[in-house]
Order: structure tokens, then C-alpha cells, then sequence
């Protein structure tokens, strides 16, 4: 029988950077709102002993699945109802913009390069890296409010058509330009 209650996703390398056992006491808080949930683990890492510890201490092992490293996480990403970046430290959050393009809600923090990416209410939600309630509550607020949901979703496909590839395009074309002097010059 297939799983039909919610998906939670992390993806990335299972490190301390990653902040995953703060993800891990939200999500427990979450099942403890009665929330029909189950949360995928992307990734591997030299935490993963450390964090499936965090996991059964917790007493929710039936409802974490470490599912290791993946070649193309995007499969997972289109399936899953929310895909959550729970870093206590991060350079961009590349795999916020992967989420967004297949149509998936994200939750990041506030630190490094994720508020470039994730405006708060528009195309995701940010909590404060330790805030295990807030990010419990932006967990359900997702899951449970269709609206917002909806409005996240169509928030990231905007980011994506606007914001990020325009500036892709634009590098290209500085890059085009770089070559062409060069070889003018």
C-alpha cells in the first residue's frame, strides 16, 4: 500500500552545517499535533549515525526514512508536499531553486545565502536557524493551509522564471561579450 499522509524532504549532505537535528525536533512536534507525516532524509554524510540516534532517542523511527545519496533527487523533490533547508549555515541553498521549479513549498532559514533566495510569505517561508516551534508551525501552516500552499508554489515558479534565470542569462551574455572583446582586442 502506498503512503498517502504528507512528505516532508530534506536533501543534502547529511552535516552538522545542515542544522537536520533541529528539523528533526520540529518534525517531531508536528507528529505531535497529530499530523499525518513522514520525513525523507536526501543525502549522506558523516552525521548520518549521529542523527538516526537523534531519531530513535526521540522515539519517531517509524516515521524518518533515511534514504541516502540519490543521483537525481528531483524525483523526490516533485513528489513531496514540502521540502524544508534547516541550516544553521549555507552559501546559496541551490536545492531551494531545484524545489521551486517542480512546483514544491520550501522552508529555509534565515542565514547565508537562503533569504537571497526565499522571500518570506511569497515563495516560501524563513525561521530563525533553533526556533523549533516556528519551524513546527511553518510546517503545518504549509501542509495544512492550501492557500498558502498554492501561493508559495506560484511565488517559486515566479522566482524561477524571473529573478534566476535572469541573472544566468545575464552572466551568459557578459560571458559572450568577454570573449568577443578578447578577440577584438
Amino acid at each position: 500500500s502506498t503512503y498517502d499522509g504528507y512528505k516532508i524532504l530534506f536533501v543534502g549532505r547529511l552535516i552538522e552545517c545542515k542544522g537536520i537535528p533541529f528539523l528533526i525536533e520540529s518534525f517531531k512536534r508536528v507528529l505531535e499535533n497529530n499530523i499525518n507525516a513522514r520525513l525523507f532524509l536526501v543525502g549522506d554524510g558523516v552525521e548520518v549515525d549521529r542523527i538516526r540516534e537523534s531519531v530513535s532517542f526521540l522515539n519517531i523511527e517509524p516515521y524518518v526514512f533515511f534514504l541516502g545519496y540519490q543521483e537525481s533527487p528531483r524525483s523526490f523533490m516533485s513528489i513531496a508536499d514540502l521540502l524544508v533547508l534547516p541550516s544553521k549555515e549555507e552559501g546559496f541553498g541551490r536545492v531551494l531553486l531545484e524545489a521551486m521549479a517542480v512546483g514544491t513549498p520550501v522552508i529555509g532559514t534565515n542565514v547565508g545565502g537562503i533569504p537571497e533566495i526565499i522571500e518570506h510569505g511569497v515563495n516560501g517561508l524563513l525561521v530563525d536557524y533553533g526556533d523549533i516551534e516556528a519551524l513546527k508551525r511553518s510546517i503545518i501552516k504549509i501542509l495544512k493551509n492550501e492557500q498558502v500552499g498554492k501561493k508559495i508554489v506560484e511565488g517559486g515558479y515566479e522566482t524561477i522564471n524571473t529573478k534566476f534565470r535572469v541573472e544566468t542569462y545575464k552572466e551568459k551574455l557578459e560571458n559572450v561579450y568577454d570573449n568577443f572583446l578578447g578577440v577584438a582586442n
